[in-house]
């Protein structure tokens, strides 16, 4: 996963990402993930907003990223951690809808923070762990296209 920042910063994380569908009722959210069963979560919310999804038995709270919605929407993208295998990783969620609709999983095993630069059709960036990407690209029905050395190109679509 790649998050460009327009002050020329960028983060790299390698991680998961699941896409989903969910529906809910009353406190309950049903998520299901291709190919596997409908799974129900506990859904409630802090006096503060935040949204807290209980799976397992355990209790994650995220925050709302950008504008605050009307109390208790679903809709939008939160934001949390969640621990696992003892290492604290970022957990992003994003919901298309309130009561059904799409939901978008997103977790950051971990991050690494990089400067880019986009001049002439191409795209320079490195990382503070000593990765590069280098490039030119072509952004087309939501989709960045990048084509690195060897004619290789990689497809990165938009949350």
């Amino acid at each position: 996963m790649y998050e460009f920042h327009p002050n020329g910063t960028v983060d790299f994380s390698p991680g998961a990402i699941v896409e989903m569908k969910f529906r809910r009722e009353a406190n309950q959210i049903f998520l299901t993930a291709p190919g596997e069963a409908e799974a129900p979560s506990k859904l409630a919310w802090t006096p503060e907003g935040h949204l807290r999804l209980g799976m397992g038995g355990a209790f994650e709270e995220y925050r709302r990223i950008g504008s605050a919605a009307e109390a208790g929407k679903l809709t939008g993208e939160w934001l949390g951690e969640r621990n696992m295998d003892g290492i604290r990783v970022s957990v992003r969620w994003v919901f298309s809808g309130d009561t059904n609709g799409s939901a978008l999983l997103l977790i950051a095993f971990k991050t690494e923070a990089g400067n880019y630069v986009v001049k002439s059709g191409g795209i320079g960036a490195s990382f503070s762990g000593g990765g590069t990407m280098q490039g030119t690209y072509t952004v087309k029905d939501g989709v960045l296209s990048l084509t690195r050395s060897g004619a290789r190109v990689q497809r990165f679509g938009r949350y």
